[in-house]
């Protein structure tokens, strides 16, 4: 929490950003452009099923809210970089006719005998265990209320 407190700050369109929490010795990330291409490339599998627009149709979005952003095109030629491997997660509605699709970014993708991003960053504290004491509080009132930051 306290790395989060000193490196949270606020930029220019009103969002909040925060570093990466590093470890102290972390070794350097290795040019992991094969690895992600590839990754890549395996996507091209959904066009197949028709959910190839679908995918960069959720990519476009983020890019529009800020989500994420384009590399810079002098940031393209540097020696050095790593890049964060996703693939589609498909996840059926219950009503099966509708399917809803989201990318799933793998940090801990490593190339052999290098180490992954998350093998460079700090283990953060684990919000899953809090889970059940917030299903339970939910059973004590009538309605329950929850928000997003959208």
């Amino acid at each position: 929490m306290v790395h989060f407190q000193e490196t949270v700050r606020q930029i220019e369109n009103g969002r909040y950003e925060v570093n990466m929490p590093w470890k102290i010795e972390h070794v350097v990330l290795p040019d992991n452009y094969g690895l992600s291409l590839k990754r890549l490339e395996s996507t091209t599998k959904l066009e197949k099923i028709g959910y190839l627009d679908k995918y960069q149709a959720v990519f476009n979005e983020w890019l529009q809210e800020g989500v994420i952003e384009e590399v810079p095109q002098k940031e393209l030629s540097l020696p050095v970089a790593h890049y964060l491997p996703h693939r589609p997660v498909i996840k059926k509605t219950s009503s099966l006719s509708f399917m809803k699709i989201r990318p799933a970014f793998d940090g801990s993708a490593e190339l052999l005998n290098q180490p992954s991003l998350n093998d460079c960053l700090e283990i953060g504290i684990n919000l899953i265990e809090t889970i059940p004491s917030i299903l339970a509080r939910f059973r004590l009132y009538e309605i329950g209320v929850i928000s997003d930051i959208r």
